[in-house]
């Protein structure tokens, strides 16, 4: 086996490095012991024959450094392939690899280090954030897990670090956009500055006060969408514009802002609830924290996270069948759900193992309709069997039904989307038309289609179309085929026909035989 292929390209991870990242021990005190994960991961290669991965510790004023080798021999003498681990501009550590003699593998496995390197330095740097906020928070602050939206979250803040422009975190209730700012701030050249965070629902002071005490540092103005108007107003007096708004005025200082928020902004400033000069400002750079439902492979590290931040155990507390069928509920509050009832379940049951029939009994919502504490037999210890595979939902049937409840958990831009398009799939719409209406970028809208629903609009826009199709040729026995599909915007009938034939199986003649009648 080859450690080629085994990374994805941009920086993401396939399955193998996927499952590595979500492995890695989180905390400060585990790094040593993630550097010995990757090594053994290089390791699995046939070709290589030594492996050594190394990083700058600046806690310990050290370089760390871990070896693996398939004999008991010195690291090699020759010239070992090498790949940096980098932060932005900044070297953090290296990752060695020695290559069998004669080994044609080099170029493969040089490109396969290349693509592990970004990703695993990102994840050397949440130690680092860890370490800032216990010593100035006294609260260890980290990412926990390895999911393709986190991975791509983490790349996205790293970029924003690098940068001094304002940064709008949008989430929702729940996710992590606090840490997001944290990290930006810790990871960036005003690390050496203060960080000041304004709740803008009830701010002590007024901005004045605000940007005197972030001078040379960063502002963090949590839940904007709350501030005031007033203060919304003054905020132009002491922040320079990037886009020539204003001129600089007397108060303005040294600042870098960051805000974060629940709402989607364009539509309170469309509505007069916000600044739209404000918001020009503050969106310059855009990051959208992804939400728990998305990062489902996350929630078993980060249970462990929160077991042992509290003193616990996970080998005692936890199971596969607990981990399942956390992992089938959407956690509409994300973290602060999932921690609060992990707390909960782990003082409910004392020094016991979580068992699903707990879930059931003490977070009844967690386990789903009709199997709350009631369905369990009353007194039974024996744990509540793992559910089965997750299966992604149906969003062309969920759309196609108007299932506002499943509608509503959806990022608001994508629910515009979703509900015009649910009016209107049979005309010819494009992502950009789209993307107008919906208050969106097209590229931001195209993100979200794949993202949080796993398809690209023209692939849920066929969806649809053949969903109709369906019920019209299952009722109305005389509707020429021809029409229907110049009906459903088809622009011509093979189209309609090769389309049908791939989603359904059988052709529309053949359907409609089928059907006749139902």
């Amino acid at each position: 086996m080859r450690i080629a292929g085994m990374i994805g390209h941009d920086n993401s991870a396939t399955p193998a490095a996927a499952d590595l990242f979500n492995q890695l021990p989180v905390g400060a005190r585990y790094i040593e012991q993630a550097l010995g994960m990757v090594a053994d991961f290089l390791m699995r290669g046939q070709a290589i024959r030594a492996a050594r991965v190394s990083l700058d510790n600046p806690a310990l004023g050290r370089r760390l450094y871990v070896e693996r080798s398939r004999t008991e021999r010195e690291w090699a003498r020759g010239a070992p392939l090498r790949q940096r681990l980098s932060y932005g501009p900044a070297s953090i550590g290296l990752i060695e690899v020695d290559l069998d003699h004669g080994s044609n593998d080099a170029f493969a496995t040089q490109d396969a280090m290349a693509q592990l390197a970004p990703p695993f330095a990102r994840y050397c740097r949440r130690a680092e954030v860890e370490r800032w906020s216990m010593a100035e928070y006294g609260v260890p602050l980290a990412f926990v897990g390895g999911s393709p939206a986190l991975l791509a979250h983490e790349t996205a803040l790293e970029r924003a670090s690098l940068s001094d422009l304002p940064v709008l975190l949008t989430g929702e209730f729940g996710t992590e956009k606090l840490l997001s700012a944290l990290s930006i701030h810790c990871l960036g050249e005003r690390a050496r500055g203060p960080l000041v965070e304004v709740n803008c629902a009830e701010p002590r002071g007024d901005p004045a006060a605000w940007f005197s005490a972030a001078e040379r540092g960063t502002l963090f103005l949590n839940g904007i969408e709350r501030l005031a108007r007033c203060h919304q107003e003054r905020l132009p007096l002491y922040m320079r514009s990037h886009l020539g708004q204003w001129l600089k005025g007397p108060g303005a200082g040294d600042v870098r802002v960051i805000a974060s928020t629940c709402e989607y902004l364009v539509d309170a400033a469309a509505d007069g609830r916000f600044s739209r000069a404000l918001l020009a400002e503050i969106d310059m750079l855009n990051l959208a924290v992804p939400p728990l439902r998305l990062r489902r492979t996350d929630i078993e590290p980060l249970v462990d996270w929160t077991l042992r931040r509290n003193g616990f155990d996970p080998a005692q507390k936890k199971s596969p069948a607990l981990i399942a069928l956390l992992q089938q509920y959407d956690w509409p509050e994300n973290l602060v759900e999932l921690e609060r009832v992990i707390m909960r379940l782990v003082v409910m049951t004392d020094g016991l193992p979580i068992r699903c029939s707990d879930v059931q009994r003490y977070a009844p919502w967690i386990a789903g309709p009709g199997q709350g504490a009631g369905s369990a037999r009353s007194g039974s210890e024996a744990p509540v069997s793992a559910p089965g595979p997750i299966e992604a939902p149906d969003w062309a049937q969920r759309v196609f039904a108007d299932d506002q409840e499943a509608l509503g958990s959806v990022h608001p831009c994508l629910r515009r989307a979703l509900a015009h398009l649910a009016r209107h799939y049979g005309e010819p719409l494009s992502i950009g038309g789209l993307a107008s209406l919906s208050h969106a970028s097209a590229s931001h809208l195209g993100y979200l289609f794949r993202t949080e629903l796993g398809m690209s609009f023209k692939m849920l826009q066929a969806r649809l179309r053949i969903l109709h199709a369906q019920r019209l040729l299952a009722h109305r026995d005389r509707l020429p085929i021809t029409e229907l599909a110049l009906m459903l915007g088809f622009a011509d009938l093979s189209h309609f026909e090769k389309t049908f034939r791939k989603q359904v199986g059988i052709s529309p003649s053949a359907y409609r035989r089928a059907h006749q009648g139902q």
